[in-house]
């Protein structure tokens, strides 16, 4: 039977991180659950899991800042201590507002019996196509490198101002970073998003980059799944290029493009661009996906993903007790009439 750990990175609506538990062991009573909180933000009551086995809460957390290389040393700081204390086939990236929308056992079997070493959603930034709305918030034209991703990933930023900025100084700012933007200038001038107030960071071009034409900068979705070997990979590989690390401190949203440029330039490992995650992206130009509700139930287990995100208990209970009655019930992928019509309701 194929180990499985899931990994949650999570630091908001602590009830809805324990129900995620709960249901992650009903569904899977084998599998080690890890769990990265960020106590800066809320807390996380560790007796909560009383009772539920295997469930780890990794004490030394990192404070995450939106946006800035902590979201990759949180996973990376996650992955060193799974590897450290745990023995397991596989590891499954998800955050504190996903939800499985197939039994675990399925999804567990499925990896068990897959020739796939990971499912990660990643494109090329030297390729001479779009990135598309699920890796990049803009549209691109095909044959021209993503300015989006350009101007994240062969920049180097620096914070300029972490206090509060008076609004029309925002707005100011916000037109010549736009301005500067479509210029491709060599500096950049971005607001960051971190918790209300917005920082100011100022990016210059880099004449170095560790991008090569035989070792691309990827960018893709930050959550998926990978094989034991490959999260060996990634320790090893940290640990043996200082200077790539250095680099990426320094990017913008670095967490969508580390761990895909790591793995997707490895010419041996067989990763499917499909991380199994089901995500609304109404708006392509918002900083994080849409809110799941219940009437995105039909399309969300339509999807035939493993998880879906985000769900937020404080906008919408109800469509994760809709997907806890459609999994326990032993559905696949279609609903009858009636079903459909009891949905509804």
């Amino acid at each position: 039977m194929t180990k499985v750990v899931y990994l949650i990175a999570s630091h908001v609506n602590p009830r809805q991180i324990v129900r995620l538990v709960r249901t992650l062991r009903d569904g899977s009573p084998t599998a080690s659950i890890v769990i990265h909180h960020d106590y800066s933000r809320s807390y996380l009551d560790p007796t909560a899991f009383a009772g539920i086995d295997s469930v780890h809460i990794i004490e030394d957390y990192i404070s995450v800042r939106w946006g800035r290389f902590s979201q990759v040393a949180m996973v990376l700081h996650a992955f060193e201590w799974a590897l450290s204390h745990l023995e397991f086939d596989w590891l499954v990236f998800i955050s504190g507002q996903d939800y499985p929308i197939q039994p675990l056992s399925q999804i567990e079997r499925f990896l068990e019996t897959t020739p796939y070493d990971g499912f990660m959603r990643g494109v090329a930034l030297e390729e001479s196509i779009p990135c598309g709305p699920d890796e990049c918030s803009i549209g691109q034209v095909s044959g021209k490198l993503c300015l989006d991703c350009v101007s994240r990933y062969y920049y180097q930023y620096y914070d300029l101002y972490s206090h509060s900025l008076p609004p029309r100084l925002r707005r100011i700012l916000k037109r010549v970073g736009r301005s500067l933007y479509r210029a491709q200038s060599p500096v950049q001038v971005r607001l960051i998003p971190y918790n209300v107030e917005p920082r100011l960071v100022i990016g210059i071009r880099s004449p170095v980059t560790p991008f090569t034409p035989d070792f691309k900068c990827y960018k893709g979705s930050q959550w998926f799944t990978l094989n034991h070997s490959c999260i060996q990979y990634i320790r090893q590989f940290v640990r043996t290029h200082a200077r790539f690390v250095r680099y990426y401190q320094r990017t913008l949203m670095p967490d969508e493009s580390f761990f895909h440029t790591i793995i997707l330039n490895h010419p041996a490992f067989k990763i499917l661009n499909d991380n199994k995650r089901f995500v609304s992206w109404r708006d392509h130009t918002a900083p994080s996906p849409q809110v799941l509700r219940a009437q995105d139930f039909e399309h969300i287990i339509a999807s035939n993903q493993h998880f879906a995100r985000k769900f937020d208990v404080n906008v919408d209970a109800a469509v994760l007790g809709m997907l806890d009655e459609y999994i326990n019930a032993g559905h696949k992928f279609e609903l009858s009439v009636e079903e459909r019509q009891a949905w509804r309701m």
